[in-house]
């Protein structure tokens, strides 16, 4: 790397952050996502460790080590919705982390910088700060909204983060790393629906040799190999007449298992990614509750909606102030691992700019590595100089209480 002349002189007059000397090393990255779980070290291109988010109930194993011995029984989510289950099951979680990262051992000196989904309650965190501090010693926490590393992951600061995640899908404008808590909208749909209502509707049957207990992963493939984007809602209805005339013609998707057999899927591997666009399409969204009661403006805009997630980008963008517009609509960033579909970054821009008929250029940027986003986006800021100023210490912790991680974090 190149440095430009007198480089020196200049810094030698910059300001370094408070308590300089006390400088962090190999700052973690925790991702812990409804579906996955990711950890590395600030600087990573990519996590170190990916596994599931799964707890077994009966012998208190966690990740992978658990999922692959485990019926659905005895298995246990320790993140919905963003909310942590059962506080038990994120101990156990934390428990193999530590073991990993030997917070223990002052010599390791390892903070960690936890990811979280926007619009959360603050006592969510309060929580999480108390048992990483009080009972596996963290010498410094920091909290980051994914939607907002997302951003950062693509290299910008300012847009509009799209996340469709495991069970939630996110709009979050964003300026200068802060979200618009005002404009933000959350969808009740993501990849584990999406999963769900491929299996109803496909005539595809699943060999014998795939075990119960594994039929939800096999639809997940089929999902992620064989999924499909139509050009438009037209072009879906006539997909999906042609296939419920019994004529499949040269749109079906022939996908190989891993044991050697092959299976068809019809005109529903468009479904998926078009139940973004329209919701109702699956079961459970077609009967709306009654909002009638709801007085917070939040839970209306968050709650169950029949809106596509192109029509709650564009009201997210509408209820950003007139001149950030432009800005907003030429960074839409799509991350998370139901962001995979190919085709889905140019129908959201083709939709998008119908619905709000705006004049300026909708350009939707889809990172290829945007299953890690919030990860990579999370190493990123840790790995910045300026983030030291950051880190809530113990010390902070021990004199302010959990409120620290309220007010000291982004």
């Amino acid at each position: 790397m190149k440095v430009a002349p007198n480089t020196a002189k200049i810094l030698r007059n910059v300001p370094l952050p408070n308590e300089a000397a006390v400088t962090y090393t190999n700052p973690a990255v925790l991702d812990i996502g409804g579906h996955s779980t990711r950890l590395g070290f600030a600087g990573d291109n990519a996590p170190r460790f990916c596994e599931r988010t799964v707890v077994q109930k009966s012998t208190g194993r966690v990740f992978n080590d658990a999922y692959a011995e485990s019926d659905a029984a005895d298995l246990a989510h320790v993140m919905e919705d963003g909310y942590v289950t059962d506080w038990d099951h994120f101990e156990l979680l934390v428990q193999r982390v530590d073991d990993m990262l030997v917070w223990g051992d002052t010599d390791h000196n390892t903070p960690l910088l936890l990811t979280e989904k926007a619009l959360l309650p603050n006592t969510q965190r309060q929580k999480m700060a108390e048992i990483l501090y009080e009972k596996f010693n963290v010498p410094a926490l920091s909290f980051g909204l994914s939607p907002v590393l997302a951003l950062y992951a693509a290299g910008l600061s300012t847009g509009v983060s799209v996340e469709l995640g495991y069970s939630l899908s996110h709009v979050v404008p964003v300026f200068q790393g802060v979200s618009l808590f005002h404009s933000i909208h959350c969808l009740s749909l993501g990849g584990r629906d999406l999963t769900e209502l491929l299996r109803s509707k496909s005539r595809a049957q699943l060999p014998a040799s795939v075990a119960p207990q594994h039929h939800t992963d096999v639809w997940a493939y089929l999902k992620e190999k064989c999924g499909r984007t139509a050009e438009g809602k037209d072009d879906y209805n006539a997909l999906v007449d042609l296939g419920a005339g019994g004529s499949d013609g040269d749109i079906v998707v022939e996908q190989r298992l891993p044991d050697g057999t092959v299976l068809g899927i019809g005109p529903e591997c468009y479904t998926p990614v078009e139940t973004f666009f329209q919701p109702h399409l699956l079961p459970r969204m077609k009967e709306l509750p009654d909002q009638s009661n709801i007085l917070c403006e939040v839970q209306l805009r968050t709650s169950t909606s029949s809106r596509g997630i192109h029509e709650l980008l564009a009201d997210s963008v509408k209820r950003c102030d007139a001149d950030l517009q432009p800005l907003m609509w030429d960074s839409v960033v799509l991350s998370g691992g139901s962001s995979l579909f190919r085709g889905l970054a140019t129908r959201l821009e083709v939709e998008a700019s119908v619905v709000s008929a705006t004049s300026e250029r909708v350009r939707v940027v889809a990172p290829t590595e945007r299953k890690e986003s919030a990860f990579i986006g999370g190493s990123i800021l840790a790995s910045l100089p300026t983030f030291q100023d950051l880190w809530v210490k113990r010390s902070d912790y021990d004199e302010t209480g959990s409120m620290s991680v309220v007010r000291g974090c982004l």
